[in-house]
C-alpha cells in the first residue's frame, strides 16, 4: 500500500488538514491529546492492507490544521461532519482515540444514521468515567493536568518549557512499559510547537469555559448526550497510566445499542501504537460484524 496523501480544506474560520491511505470502505480516524494524525499510520497501515480507505484528519489547533476560536464538542463534531461532507464519505466507520474517543461517542449520538460503527480507545464514555472519576482518588490524582490546564498563560508556559519536557513526561506516564518512536513525539511536539499551545490546552478549558462554546453548534452539543445506538467497542490498556480501563465499568447503560469493552494487557494508553496488529485485529472484526447491510 503506498504512503498517505495529505491534504487542507477549510471548515468555516478553521482550515483542516488530513491525511488520505488505502482503498475501501472509508474509515474516520480521530486523534486525541497530546497527538496527531499520524499516530494512526501504523494502524492505518494494517487496515489498508485489508481493504479500508483510512482518512485522518489534524483536529483544530494541531499544525497543519488551524487554530479556532471554539473547542466544545459541538464544534469538533462539526469537524468531523464537514470532513465527510466534502470527502463524500458515505456511513464511515470510526475510530476514536484519547479525545478523538469523545468526538466518536457524541458524532454516534448526535448523527447515527450518518456512521455505521465506532472503535473508541482509552477514554470512557463520560457517564462511567465522571461519576467513576469522583469516587476515586487515583484516578483524580492521574487527572492532575486537566485541572492544571485550566489556568491559562501558565499552564501554556509549563507545556512548552524544556522543550516540552512535561508533555514528553505524559507520554512516559501514561505507557509506562513502553516507548513511542522519537520521530513521532518529535512530530507532536513540532505540531504543538508550530500551532501553539493554546488550542491544544483548550480543548480541556472549553470543558469548563462558555466562552470557548459556539452558539452554532449548540444542537450538535445537546444531541451529543444522547444514548448511542451505534455498534461501539472500547479498547483500553490495563497499564493505562492517564485513565484507568476501570473508568469504563458502567459505561454500558449509555448504549442503546451493540457495546463491547476489551483490556489489552500490557499496554497503556496508546493501544494503536503499542499493538497496532491486535487493534486491527479487534477493529476488522468489529466492523466486519456490524458492516451495514
Amino acid at each position: 500500500m503506498s504512503g498517505p496523501t495529505t491534504r487542507q480544506m477549510s471548515v468555516g474560520a478553521v482550515d483542516l488538514a488530513w491525511a488520505d491511505l488505502g482503498a475501501g470502505p472509508p474509515v474516520l480516524m480521530l486523534h486525541g491529546f497530546p497527538d496527531i494524525a499520524t499516530t494512526f499510520l501504523p494502524l492505518a497501515g494494517f487496515l489498508g492492507d485489508r481493504g479500508y480507505r483510512c482518512v485522518i484528519p489534524w483536529s483544530r489547533g494541531y499544525w497543519p490544521s488551524t487554530a479556532a476560536d471554539y473547542y466544545d464538542i459541538g464544534s469538533l463534531i462539526a469537524d468531523a461532519l464537514a470532513v465527510m461532507r466534502e470527502l463524500d464519505l458515505e456511513r464511515p466507520f470510526v475510530v476514536g482515540h484519547d479525545w478523538g474517543a469523545d468526538v466518536a461517542y457524541g458524532l454516534a449520538a448526535a448523527r447515527p444514521s450518518e456512521i455505521t460503527a465506532v472503535v473508541a480507545m482509552a477514554t470512557p464514555h463520560e457517564s462511567a468515567l465522571g461519576p467513576n472519576r469522583l469516587a476515586s482518588f487515583d484516578q483524580l490524582r492521574r487527572s492532575f493536568y486537566e485541572w492544571l490546564f485550566q489556568i491559562p498563560e501558565f499552564s501554556d508556559r509549563l507545556l512548552a518549557a524544556n522543550d516540552f519536557a512535561f508533555l514528553r513526561r505524559l507520554w512516559q506516564e501514561w505507557s509506562p512499559e513502553w516507548t513511542p518512536p522519537s520521530e513521532h513525539l518529535d512530530a507532536v511536539i513540532e505540531s504543538i510547537r508550530r500551532g501553539g499551545t493554546s488550542g491544544p490546552l483548550k480543548y480541556y478549558r472549553a470543558m469548563f469555559d462558555t466562552r470557548l462554546h459556539d452558539p452554532a453548534t449548540a444542537e450538535l452539543r445537546a444531541d451529543a448526550r444522547r444514548p448511542i445506538e451505534s455498534p461501539t467497542l472500547f479498547i483500553g490498556g490495563d497499564q493505562d497510566g492517564c485513565i484507568d480501563a476501570s473508568m469504563a465499568i458502567g459505561a454500558e447503560h449509555a448504549f442503546n445499542g451493540p457495546y463491547e469493552r476489551e483490556v489489552l494487557t500490557a499496554c497503556g494508553h496508546f493501544p494503536h501504537l503499542e499493538q497496532p496488529e491486535t487493534v486491527a485485529d479487534l477493529t476488522v472484526d468489529w466492523f466486519t460484524r456490524h458492516a451495514s447491510p
